[in-house]
């Protein structure tokens, strides 16, 4: 997944992570569900993208895999065209509209393979998160549960949320007929040093909820983020984002599938 030239850190956006099959899962002899993968198009440039395959879907591996995947090449494509003044059709197509088409994409994506395989959509149900990174700010788009928490100011922030559900353990995916409406779509600033976006097998470790709104878990996230903006090697940090994880500290909090993705981000 990271691959040689992404493996050490001589760009200002610095991408890591890992994720685990949850215990359950390995009871059962289920494949591990998540998704995750990231791209640097170019320099002080990232696109990551994190999915939770639902449980309840046959399919929801696949899903996941190819919902990641096609979000990342939607948006790393408008770096494939450069006009003659040497601006990438990024440049000039507005952020939240990159992260719209990714979304569009990955959902047309999985129609698609659903038809060809004959598969129903409902087996290839899962979330995405999808971020985008450049020198004016950090877009994210989330469907689903999981988040995204920031460090600013050697404070953490959450810059997207799970989404809140009616029912305990209702989550809408991508594959539902109204996931356009559930689509949320944040900015933030470039003030943001590191981030994290995770899945719902962390969720209980890394948030807590005061009065029905959540807040990162500060003994979680402010050793994990300062140790982003030291580390130097992707493979070696995603070892131990790896064992994070598997920790029992992790696993007592759920038995799910787990994943963790860090960007460390310089003054671009």
């Amino acid at each position: 997944m990271i691959k040689p030239d992404e493996k050490n850190r001589h760009n200002k956006i610095f991408v890591f992570g890992s994720k685990v099959t949850g215990p359950s899962h390995l009871v059962k002899n289920t494949p591990c569900q998540d998704a995750w993968n990231f791209k640097i198009p170019v320099d002080n440039t990232a696109i990551i993208a994190v999915s939770d395959g639902l449980g309840s879907a046959l399919h929801s591996d696949t899903g996941s895999k190819l919902a990641v995947n096609t979000a990342i090449e939607s948006i790393s494509n408008h770096f494939l065209i450069r006009y003659e003044d040497g601006i990438f059709s990024a440049d000039i197509t507005k952020n939240n509209c990159l992260i719209k088409d990714a979304f569009q994409d990955a959902v047309s994506k999985l129609k698609d393979y659903s038809g060809e395989n004959n598969i129903p959509i409902r087996d290839l149900a899962c979330t995405l998160i999808v971020i985008f990174i450049d020198k004016n700010e950090i877009c994210i788009g989330q469907i689903g549960d999981g988040g995204v928490v920031g460090m600013c100011d050697a404070k953490s922030i959450i810059l997207s949320e799970p989404a809140q559900s009616e029912y305990i353990n209702e989550v809408t995916p991508i594959t539902s007929a109204n996931w356009n409406e559930k689509l949320k779509i944040s900015s933030h600033n470039k003030d943001i040093r590191a981030l994290a976006a995770f899945t719902d097998g962390c969720q209980r470790a890394v948030l807590v909820k005061k009065n029905e709104i959540y807040e990162p878990f500060e003994p979680f996230f402010k050793p994990l983020l300062k140790y982003s903006l030291s580390a130097e090697n992707a493979e070696d940090a995603s070892e131990d984002v790896k064992n994070l994880l598997s920790s029992g500290k992790m696993t007592e909090n759920s038995d799910d599938d787990k994943t963790l993705v860090i960007a460390a981000i310089d003054n671009i």
